[in-house]
Formats: C-alpha cells, sequence, structure tokens
C-alpha cells in the first residue's frame, strides 16, 4: 500500500509539473517586437508581455510567441489579449499562426469566430465591420462561430460568418498570410491642426492647407470653447438666427468642413499607390447636432484611387457632442496594375441629399502610414 501511495504521490507530482511546464514558460513574459515605426498601447522596453494583457496596434505589425510552437504575426489596426499558452483572444484585427506539431490544439476567438488548430498555418481576420474569417494555408483547422458546430478546413480553404452566423465557404486568398514581420511602418501625413492653435471660439475660415473640396460652403480649422457645451464662434454665435443650434465640441483645434450642397468633399492626395503595401488611416471625428435632439447627417472617410474606392468608415448614429476614432486600411495587391502608381487619397465625404439643412465634417489628429508587406 505505501509503494502504491507512492506511485501515486509520484505520477500526480509529474503530472503537476508537465501541466506546469506547460503553462508557465513563456507565460513569465512573452517577448513582443513591433515593426520600426509602429504605434501601439504596448511598450516592449518596459517589461514583456503579460498573460491576460490586452495589446492594441493603431500603426504597424507585431509579432510574438504565443506559446512554446505558436508564432503570431498581427497587423495593424488590431487589438489582442494573450489568454494563456492554449488560446490567444483577437478582437480586431489581422493575424497569421504558425502552429508546430507539438502545439496541436492552440485555440484563437475573435467576437464571432473560434479555430482550433490542427497543426498549421492559418490567418485569422476580424475586421471591425465586416464578418470574421479564417484562411488556411497548410495542414487543418477546426472552425466554427462561438454557437454552432464546427468545420474542418484543410489548406487552401476559407470560411466567413454569412449575414446568419453561420459559417460559410468563400475563396480562398493566399494574399491574406503574412509571413514575416514587416520591418517598417512609415507616417506618410499626420495633422492635429494646433501649428496655428487658436484661442477658444476662434474660428480660421479658409482652405485646409493641401486639401482639395468639391464644396460651396467653408472649411478650416476652429478651437471649441473648453468651457461651454455650445458653440460660440464667428459666425456662429448663440445669437444668430439659427446656428446657435449647433453643438460644438470641446477641446483642442480641429479641422472642419461646412455646406448644404449634396455629396460634398475634401481629399488630400498622399503618394502614389505602391505594390504590397498596407495603407492605413487613423483619425478623431466629432458629432455636433443640428438641434439638440437631432444628430448631424453621417461622414464617410475613405481611400480613394481614380474613381476606385479602396476602403471605407462611416460616421453615423454617434452621440452627439462626441468624439470617435475611425480606423480604416487597405493593403494594395501584388498584381494592382490597374491603379499601381495612381495616386492615392484620402477623402472626407458627406453625402447629405437634403439641400435645406448644412451638414458638418469635424476631424482631427489625422495619420497615414504605409508598411510594405
Amino acid at each position: 500500500m505505501a509503494a502504491a501511495a507512492a506511485c501515486l504521490t509520484l505520477g500526480l507530482t509529474i503530472a503537476w509539473v508537465i501541466k506546469l511546464s506547460r503553462s508557465s514558460p513563456p507565460y513569465l513574459g512573452v517577448p513582443i517586437h513591433f515593426a520600426d515605426g509602429s504605434l501601439s498601447s504596448f511598450n516592449p522596453n518596459e517589461s514583456d508581455a503579460q498573460p491576460g494583457q490586452t495589446i492594441s496596434i493603431s500603426h504597424g505589425a507585431a509579432s510574438l510567441e504565443c506559446a512554446p510552437g505558436v508564432q503570431a504575426i498581427i497587423l495593424a489596426p488590431a487589438e489582442f489579449t494573450l489568454i494563456d499558452d492554449t488560446s490567444f483572444y483577437l478582437n480586431h484585427g489581422r493575424a497569421t499562426f504558425t502552429v508546430a506539431h507539438s502545439a496541436i490544439g492552440f485555440k484563437v476567438t475573435t467576437p464571432e469566430l473560434e479555430v482550433v488548430d490542427l497543426g498549421t498555418q492559418f490567418t485569422v481576420l476580424a475586421p471591425k465591420h465586416a464578418p470574421d474569417a479564417v484562411h488556411v494555408s497548410s495542414g487543418s483547422v477546426e472552425a466554427s462561430p462561438l454557437t454552432s458546430t464546427r468545420h474542418t478546413l484543410t489548406a487552401g480553404q476559407a470560411m466567413r460568418i454569412n449575414p446568419s452566423g453561420a459559417l460559410a465557404p468563400i475563396d480562398y486568398r493566399a494574399s491574406t498570410q503574412i509571413h514575416r514581420l514587416p520591418p517598417r511602418v512609415t507616417t506618410i501625413y499626420q495633422e492635429d491642426f494646433e501649428k496655428n492653435a487658436a484661442e477658444d471660439n476662434a474660428v480660421s475660415i479658409q482652405n485646409l492647407i493641401g486639401w482639395h473640396k468639391n464644396i460651396t460652403g467653408p472649411s478650416g480649422t476652429f478651437n471649441p470653447s473648453s468651457h461651454s457645451t455650445w458653440y460660440q464662434g464667428h459666425s456662429l454665435d448663440d445669437s444668430s438666427p439659427h446656428h446657435g443650434l449647433e453643438l460644438g465640441m470641446k477641446g483642442s483645434n480641429l479641422g472642419f468642413f461646412l455646406t448644404h450642397t449634396p455629396n460634398s468633399y475634401i481629399e488630400y492626395s498622399l503618394e502614389n499607390v505602391g505594390v504590397l503595401t498596407q495603407y492605413t488611416v487613423s483619425l478623431t471625428l466629432g458629432t455636433r447636432a443640428l438641434t439638440a435632439s437631432e444628430p448631424q447627417s453621417p461622414v464617410i472617410v475613405s481611400l480613394v484611387a481614380g474613381s476606385t474606392t479602396l476602403a471605407t468608415y462611416t460616421h453615423d448614429k454617434q452621440t452627439p457632442n462626441s468624439f470617435t476614432t475611425a480606423t480604416l486600411q487597405w493593403t494594395s495587391p501584388a498584381d494592382a496594375s490597374d491603379i499601381l502608381g495612381v495616386p492615392l487619397k484620402l477623402r472626407i465625404a458627406l453625402p447629405n441629399k437634403n439641400k435645406k439643412r448644412h451638414t458638418y465634417a469635424d476631424f482631427d489628429n489625422i495619420r497615414v502610414s504605409k508598411m510594405r508587406l
């Protein structure tokens, strides 16, 4: 009996050691590497990434060993959480996972999807404003919506969440795979409108430098009052017959344009489209209101090349007197012969079709970056 007890104790100890060796390293701290110039909520110079830590990347890319034998490369804009050495949560973004045979069973979860590795390389796409998807480049995975049956996908197959919440087959795209950490991300345009900071409520009604427009109304910069809810700037005074009803923003200098012309826009020319290049846009959009209860019309932010719209973000149904950080991303394909070398433009558009009322776009903290993949 003593011998049996000793064997049982030894067996439990060995099992505990095996479990500890599986769950502890590397989760005493996981080194994370970024493409040079990336913008992230995480400072790799301070410490390694810790289990349970959520990390966001607004521009650039990151790579890390999620667990022994599991390598991940994540492209911005993205937010992810290291759960433990068996699972990874991708709130949004694009990530390629390369998993060794020894780490079979590693799980990646998104807000809509669960993917369990069976020894493979696969990419998970979790866009903020589009259905989640998985593309398998080698080996196989089991994929399922969070509340439905599993599907086995093998190399060259892909599936995406459909409108009913189920997984449906889609065309596999090898271009979704990220084979290495890009070395560098470069900011090609940045503007916070603070170069000529104005006093509270001051307005500069002039063309924004470098921006072109198809509108008849004014554009420029203004400094909303930091101590008042109501906008009280020049020609937008509370005593004005109608403009006093327009709720203003609080804070630093903003860019704006105002119009009553349908389908108006302003745009900024960035550079010519390059091959296999990811372009990322982030900016702050403000929401006023035409009255205390009526919000402004939608604002559409796009990347365009010639007559082609490449990526779009629609700002609508936001709380009046609030700010929203908008992000959009587009990657040029290897065979982009139709738009390669065409000027890439950032466009801010007002689709309003009501000629009897003014519409606004308030924006700030614009950053556009590029990264060769």
